[in-house]
């Protein structure tokens, strides 16, 4: 919270920086973000509920992903163009932003939430149950131990944080145009960042394309554990500004 399980759960969600407890690593963030105090439980679940029902009202294009003939990469890129600009508007109509910097404070917020409300963390997955249905016609899944996710997650995030992977995405952004836009970024990236989560997933028993979105449902189980959170924060941190999508 991809987050996109990294990028929402994102994630969605900085690596034992300073061995911070979690309280500590959201308040850094939103001191070097800048920004105001966190968000009440009953306010994040207003926005994300206005996040889910303009998604379900939406719900016709997400089978138009899921009929068309294309790889992973290519209905994850389409999807995107439909749930960002969602996500995007909503948080600029509750003056969150408008930019990334924006969905990122409120991706985080929300995952500090979930930790203490039960109600966030089910309407978060009920959402992404809906998306995985409807976009990928994905409805089993199976489930992984806190142990084992832990061990994905952390063999996930030291790839994505390594210099050769690094690398790979300042080739990809800097073959785009100067003016690129958020999705386009953040397309560019995905075609190199999917081949690296499903190598990983596929290592844990977590099989082709189906496999992927299995993988992601089980970690949602367990994003709520500070190693994940913070291993998945980090990772996500260290590519987002690698790739020009945060300062």
């Amino acid at each position: 919270m991809l987050k996109i399980f990294f990028a929402s759960l994102l994630s969605s969600l900085a690596l034992f920086a300073g061995q911070g407890t979690q309280e500590q690593i959201v308040i850094n963030y939103f001191e070097s973000m800048n920004q105001s105090p966190p968000l009440s439980t009953e306010r994040l679940l207003v926005i994300q509920n206005e996040i889910y029902n303009k998604i379900q009202l939406n719900e016709d294009k997400l089978r138009l992903i899921k009929d068309k003939s294309g790889s992973l990469i290519e209905k994850w890129q389409a999807l995107l163009q439909v749930i960002l600009p969602i996500q995007m508007d909503v948080i600029k109509a509750h003056n969150l932003g408008d930019n990334q910097s924006g969905l990122s404070k409120f991706n985080e917020e929300y995952a500090r939430g979930s930790s203490e409300s039960g109600a966030l963390s089910e309407l978060n997955t009920e959402k992404w149950l809906f998306i995985f249905n409807k976009t990928f016609g994905v409805t089993e899944f199976k489930e992984i131990s806190l142990q084992a996710a832990q061990s994905l997650i952390a063999e996930i995030a030291e790839e994505m944080t390594s210099e050769t992977f690094l690398t790979q995405i300042d080739r990809v952004i800097n073959s785009l145009i100067p003016e690129a836009s958020l999705i386009e970024k953040r397309q560019a990236v995905l075609t190199i960042l999917f081949p690296l989560h499903m190598s990983v997933m596929e290592r844990h028993g977590f099989n082709g394309e189906v496999g992927y979105i299995q993988a992601q449902r089980a970690i949602m189980d367990y994003h709520h554990d500070p190693q994940i959170a913070q291993r998945a924060a980090h990772a996500q941190s260290v590519v987002f500004r690698r790739a020009q999508l945060i300062q």
